[in-house]
């Protein structure tokens, strides 16, 4: 025990360093972990829409938005869903969200703005359009 206390007073800076360590350490394995529990695969999307009226909110470009999409989803453009469609996206506030995205690297972006906005049950279909086109699921391109 007296070798721990003379350590730690004469490394006192590298105990801090290795506590900061992992202290981040943790922090980010736990907010992967968490982050990786709201999306969803095919079978649960459907389960949500079916039994739940979740809504589909697809955030990809018009164009390609246009080119094929989930039946019935409502379109808000992740470029100016945040600035235009807020108010529109407080309509589905009661209803389980699920959430269409291009790149997954803005998953953090839109759950976060969403969850400050009051929404509880927001989902990311985990493969996107590209998953249930593989899967052969109904996509449409007629708009709403």
């Amino acid at each position: 025990m007296q070798d721990i206390v003379f350590f730690l007073q004469e490394h006192s800076v590298l105990f801090v360093l290795w506590i900061i360590f992992l202290f981040f350490s943790l922090y980010f394995i736990m907010k992967t972990y968490f982050s990786y529990n709201n999306m969803i695969d095919n079978m649960q999307a459907i389960k949500l829409i079916n039994y739940s009226r979740a809504t589909v909110i697809d955030t990809r470009d018009q164009e390609i938005f246009k080119t094929g999409h989930i039946v019935n989803s409502v379109h808000f453009p992740l470029k100016t869903m945040f600035l235009e469609y807020l108010q529109d996206i407080q309509v589905y506030k009661m209803n389980p969200i699920i959430l269409i995205l291009n790149d997954m690297n803005d998953r953090h972006v839109c759950m976060n703005i969403l969850s400050k906005q009051g929404f509880k049950d927001v989902y990311i279909l985990k493969d996107g359009i590209y998953g249930w086109d593989i899967n052969h699921l109904p996509l449409t391109n007629k708009d709403k």
